[in-house]
C-alpha cells in the first residue's frame, strides 16, 4: 500500500541483496569482499563463508580474511575459481542481511556436489527472507516453497515441486528432460 516513490532511495536498497550470475569482485582483502567495508564483525564473516562451503579454501589461506583478492593492488593477491568466486558472491549477499534475497543462477558455475551443500543449507542460510532464485537447472527446485515457470515473459504455471509433477504440464516436461539427460549419461 505504499507507493514505491516514497521511499528513500536507500532504505529501497537496503532491502535488497542480489546475486547476479555476472557477478563481479572487487581487489579488495576477502573480509572486505564480503563486507564492502573496511571494519566488520569477524566471527559473523567466517560464519558465513563456513555457510557457503569456503571455510575449506580459508584454512590454505595464510592471512585469512586479510587475504587480497585479484592482483590489482596486491602482486600477493589470489585468483579463485569460477565456483569459489561464486561462494564469495553468495556470502556477500547473505552478509547483508536484506529482507529480499535474488539469486540469478546462484551456483552456475559449482559442481554438483557444492551445490547439493549450498542448497541444502539454503533455508537456514536464508531464515526470514524473502528469497527469488532465478535458474534453468531444476535440480533444486524440490527446497522451494512456490516455483513459478515463465515463458515468454509470462507465467504459465505455479506451484511447489510436487503439484508442478502431478500437473505434468511445462514444468513436469523440462524437469523430466533434466532428469532424462542425467540418466542416459549415467548408461553410457
Amino acid at each position: 500500500g505504499i507507493n514505491i516513490k516514497e521511499i528513500p532511495i536507500q532504505d529501497y536498497y537496503a532491502l535488497f541483496s542480489v546475486v547476479f550470475q555476472d557477478y563481479q569482485l572487487i581487489g579488495f582483502n576477502l573480509g572486505e569482499q564480503i563486507t564492502s567495508s573496511d571494519t566488520f564483525d569477524e566471527e559473523k564473516v567466517l560464519q558465513i563463508l563456513s555457510e557457503v562451503q569456503f571455510n575449506h579454501k580459508m584454512e590454505n589461506l595464510q592471512k585469512g580474511l586479510a587475504t587480497s583478492m585479484l592482483k590489482y593492488f596486491d602482486d600477493q593477491g589470489i585468483e579463485l575459481s569460477g565456483g569459489e568466486n561464486q561462494k564469495l558472491a553468495i556470502a556477500r549477499a547473505l552478509y547483508k542481511q536484506s529482507k529480499i534475497l535474488i539469486m540469478d543462477e546462484p551456483t552456475s558455475t559449482l559442481d554438483p556436489l557444492a551445490e547439493h551443500d549450498i542448497f541444502t543449507k539454503f533455508q537456514s542460510m536464508t531464515n526470514n527472507k524473502l528469497s527469488i532464485l532465478i535458474s534453468h537447472r531444476l535440480s533444486f527446485t524440490a527446497f522451494c516453497n512456490k516455483i513459478y515457470v515463465l515463458e515468454n515473459g509470462t507465467i504459465i504455471e505455479g506451484g511447489n515441486h510436487n503439484e508442478l509433477m502431478i500437473n505434468q504440464k511445462r514444468y513436469y516436461e523440462l524437469y523430466m528432460t533434466q532428469i532424462h539427460y542425467y540418466e542416459e549419461k549415467e548408461n553410457e
